[in-house]
């Protein structure tokens, strides 16, 4: 009878044990739910929806499988923006579990991966790419997948496992590129295991390539029909999807000086310091040192995929390279996982346990208490259709409008989306020449002076250069009226 008991005990315990990633995922979908932003975003996000609407091509590198995804979502909600803010929110709740599900494989407690899972959660970049149209999270939760079939193939060596996830990960490339880097991850647990490694190797980047090679394609073909916004160069010449594929155009890759280095590391320490509230970091450091003496395997993929992320964004010239590091902030979660789970066996069970539990409700209480107020209220309003609506009633008829990227989406998504003002021509004003339907803009100064000419001209912007012989006349807020002879 008390063997009986027993065994029922370990079953309900493991049963118990598998509802924590659904629980994980549960609790950062009602607070994304909550929290989620009811409108086009600035930039990108507004971008974003536009082209899920167009079923278009994005700016450089491409992201071919969230559009798709996207466009999917938008069939069960008709606003593309909405639907494209609900597919980051859910996205980032289904990483959310599947942290949870790979920290209870690593460590074998369900309840260390529930409160990592949460950490990740809340941590300020994740809830800002969940709530939102962004890419972030939907490549989280396709990396998340194939990182959890990486982890049960590890244990359990099958073909079938190793083809899903090359299969997953080659989906990955198509929501976001840079997740090339993270392939050497992956060869490191394949050519550990020594047995056949080789073959497993080929069989791993053959379906890699394939995937990613049939998603990344869709740029080449869609774009033909539905231009790209922000390009230099059109990605419908081998050239040009080169240059496409590689964002070459930003040059945010190039050589800086050591100080520059130095300056983004202090910076990436002050960021993580922030994402994990602190008391995560020690509790992550020491997850590493743990999980290197006991899965030393996994421990060694984990952290080259967490240097090569990292690293090669803290290089990068654009100012908000700090979003785009999310899968080293999903490995760290991993980390703290196993942090929470050393700290519980030392010196004793009980005491450890206790203080675990304490500290990871800690962080993950703390971090969403000190958001949630102003993420809710963020919720409640809509700064830019306020935004949006009041520039085009300001407009004069058949203007030519000059907008800065911010601002230029979303005018160009209720232009396109709902109709409003189709009379009004909207460019970027970028520094850098850009493609339209009516031709390629090289020098927007130019092309604002000969369009004045002819009609009114509006610049986002009183801190320019007017064009050679025009000047600047107020026309309202944020908006300069261009005036040549």
């Amino acid at each position: 009878m008390g063997q009986l008991v027993t065994e029922l005990k370990g079953r309900l315990g493991s049963r118990l044990a598998g509802l924590a990633p659904l629980l994980a995922a549960w609790l950062a979908l009602a607070a994304y739910g909550v929290t989620l932003v009811r409108e086009p975003v600035w930039g990108d996000g507004a971008e974003f929806g536009l082209q899920i609407y167009q079923l278009g091509v994005t700016h450089p590198p491409g992201y071919p499988v969230y559009i798709l995804l996207g466009k999917l979502t938008n069939l069960l909600v008709p606003e593309p923006a909405l639907a494209a803010n609900l597919l980051s929110a859910v996205a980032g709740a289904l990483a959310v579990g599947l942290l949870a599900q790979i920290a209870w494989q690593l460590t074998g407690e369900a309840w260390a991966g529930l409160l990592a899972a949460l950490i990740l959660a809340f941590s300020p970049h994740i809830w800002d790419s969940a709530v939102s149209a962004e890419v972030h999270n939907v490549n989280l939760c396709l990396l998340g997948l194939a990182l959890l079939l990486m982890v049960t193939w590890e244990r359990r060596p099958a073909s079938r496992r190793l083809v899903l996830a090359a299969a997953m990960f080659g989906l990955s490339l198509g929501t976001y590129l840079a997740n090339a880097l993270l392939a050497p991850a992956f060869a490191w647990l394949i050519w550990q295991k020594r047995e056949r490694w080789l073959g497993r190797l080929l069989l791993f980047g053959v379906v890699v390539a394939v995937v990613g090679g049939l998603v990344l394609s869709w740029t080449y073909f869609r774009a033909g029909a539905v231009l790209p916004l922000g390009v230099q160069t059109l990605p419908t010449s081998p050239r040009g999807f080169l240059a496409y594929l590689t964002g070459s155009q930003y040059g945010t890759t190039r050589l800086q000086p050591l100080p520059f280095y130095l300056r983004r590391i202090v910076e990436h320490g002050r960021t993580f310091g922030h994402a994990f509230w602190w008391l995560g970091v020690p509790l992550g450091l020491v997850g590493l040192a743990c999980q290197w003496r006991e899965q030393r395997p996994i421990a060694a993929a984990l952290l080259i995929a967490f240097v090569l992320d990292l690293g090669y964004f803290t290089g990068y010239v654009a100012d908000d390279y700090a979003t785009m590091v999310n899968p080293a902030y999903f490995i760290f979660a991993l980390w703290i996982a196993w942090g929470l789970h050393a700290l519980a066996r030392w010196p004793r069970r009980r005491p450890g346990l206790l203080l675990a539990g304490a500290l990871g409700g800690l962080v993950a209480v703390g971090l969403f208490a000190s958001q949630f107020g102003p993420r809710l209220e963020r919720s409640r309003q809509t700064p830019v259709t306020t935004f949006v609506q009041s520039a085009f009633a300001l407009f004069p008829p058949r203007a030519v409008v000059l907008a800065e990227w911010v601002k230029y989406t979303p005018l160009l998504y209720f232009q396109r989306v709902h109709g409003l003002r189709p009379d009004v021509t909207l460019v970027e004003r970028s520094e850098l020449p850009r493609c339209y339907a009516f031709g390629t803009v090289a020098d927007w100064r130019d092309y604002a002076r000969r369009s004045a000419a002819q009609g009114p001209v509006l610049v986002d912007n009183a801190h320019i250069l007017a064009p050679p012989g025009c000047g600047l006349a107020p026309a309202g807020e944020r908006w300069y009226r261009l005036l040549c002879p």
